[in-house]
C-alpha cells in the first residue's frame, strides 16, 4: 500500500520514503538534510524495483515483473463492462483490508451460494436461500463468463490473472 505525494512520487504508507518514476528514494523524512544521512537516499539500498505500470480508468495497473516491459506493453488493460453507462448498470465499491490470501478472496467473491449462510444477517439470510441455476457462457486461457438464469440475475466474469466483475 502507498500514496501518491505532493511531488507526484509513490509514498510508502509505512514510514513515508518516497520514490521517484526510476524507483529512486528521493525522499527519506526520517533522515537529517545535513552529515551523513542527508546522503540515505541516495543509497544503492533506498531503492525500489521499477515495474511496468499503467493508468487507465483511474486505476493503477502494476505488471508485477521487473523483466516483464514487452509483455506488459502488449498486454491491454481490462475495460469496464459493456453496459457501464446504461442506467440500469448499478455498481458498490468497497474497499477493506483482508488478512487472508487472494486465492480466498477469490473463491469468495465468486461464490454467491455462501451468502445467505456465510453472512447471514449481513448481506444474506439463511431463509433466503435458493437454487441458483449458473450458466457458463465462456471460458477458456482468459478466463471465465457466466450467469444465473433466476432472478435476481447475477452475472460474473473473471479475466486472468485478477480481473473479476460481479
Amino acid at each position: 500500500e502507498g500514496r501518491i505525494d505532493e511531488d507526484g512520487n509513490i509514498q510508502c504508507s509505512y514510514h513515508g520514503w518516497s520514490f521517484d518514476k526510476t524507483g529512486s528514494c528521493v525522499r527519506i523524512p526520517q533522515a537529517s538534510n545535513e552529515g551523513p544521512e542527508s546522503r540515505a537516499a541516495k543509497s544503492p539500498r533506498a531503492c525500489a524495483k521499477k515495474f511496468p505500470t499503467l493508468v487507465s480508468q483511474g486505476l493503477l495497473f502494476v505488471w508485477p515483473d521487473e523483466n516483464g516491459w514487452d509483455k506488459a506493453s502488449a498486454t491491454k488493460p481490462t475495460m469496464l463492462p459493456d453496459d457501464f453507462d446504461s442506467p440500469e448498470f448499478s455498481t458498490v465499491s468497497i474497499q477493506r483490508d483482508l488478512f487472508y490470501g487472494y486465492d480466498t478472496l477469490m473463491e469468495n467473491v465468486s461464490d454467491p451460494s455462501h451468502i445467505d449462510f456465510a453472512h447471514h444477517k449481513v448481506t444474506g439470510r439463511r431463509d433466503r436461500a435458493k437454487p441458483l441455476p449458473f450458466k457458463l457462457e465462456s471460458s477458456g486461457a482468459w478466463g471465465f463468463a457466466g450467469a444465473n438464469e433466476g432472478n435476481p440475475r447475477i452475472s460474473t466474469e473473471f479475466i486472468a490473472p485478477c480481473y473479476y466483475v460481479n
